[in-house]
């Protein structure tokens, strides 16, 4: 496994390598902003155990009908959540340990919350967490793209300042969302 001696945004040598090699895989050497974002976002992937709230002892629902704004948070929500799970295959192709580890953690939190708001049933004060964690992350991310003139391959840097930027006005949208029409603290029912 590779590992350079100071940090680098990305190891053209392991696409030489087929994907189960261990040759291909790298182990980076990631700058205090890096493991900054990495800390923030453990804490909001923390926080999302336990936004289900009593989740896994309801009965299932039968067809929800949920208000407008319920909609528009859901939308947010799958979006987030399905290109977290795009990004599976961004890592696998990238090939750095930690990266690979972390986004696996970051599809299971984002899963969780989408599942929980979808069922209706869910920690208010959790999800709250659980947002702004990972919106202080992604901002960091921004500040650590800037500041580590950051790019992986052939990807265009806008390219990863417009994902990055999605994801933090998706998350805040959904903080306003909660923050203004919704004032209890757990959703029971709609």
């Amino acid at each position: 496994m590779y590992r350079p001696a100071q940090f680098i945004g990305y190891y053209p040598e392991a696409k030489k390598y087929s994907l189960f090699s261990s040759k291909g895989w790298w182990l980076n050497r990631w700058p205090f902003l890096g493991w900054l974002e990495t800390v923030l976002k453990l804490c909001g992937f923390i926080c999302a155990y336990y936004v289900p709230g009593r989740l896994v002892l309801d009965p299932k629902r039968e067809k929800a009908n949920f208000p407008l704004w319920r909609n528009i948070e859901l939308f947010t929500c799958a979006v987030c959540t399905l290109l977290v799970t795009l990004g599976i295959l961004d890592r696998i192709f990238y090939r750095e340990v930690v990266s690979i580890i972390f986004i696996a953690f970051n599809n299971w939190a984002h899963w969780t919350v989408f599942l929980a708001l979808y069922k209706g049933n869910y920690d208010r004060k959790s999800l709250l967490y659980f947002l702004t964690f990972m919106t202080l992350g992604d901002i960091v991310k921004l500040i650590f793209f800037k500041v580590h003139d950051f790019n992986i391959g052939s990807v265009a840097k806008a390219v990863l300042y417009y994902l990055t930027s999605l994801f933090v006005i998706s998350y805040l949208l959904i903080l306003f969302i909660e923050l203004y029409f919704n004032n209890t603290i757990s959703i029971q029912a709609h």
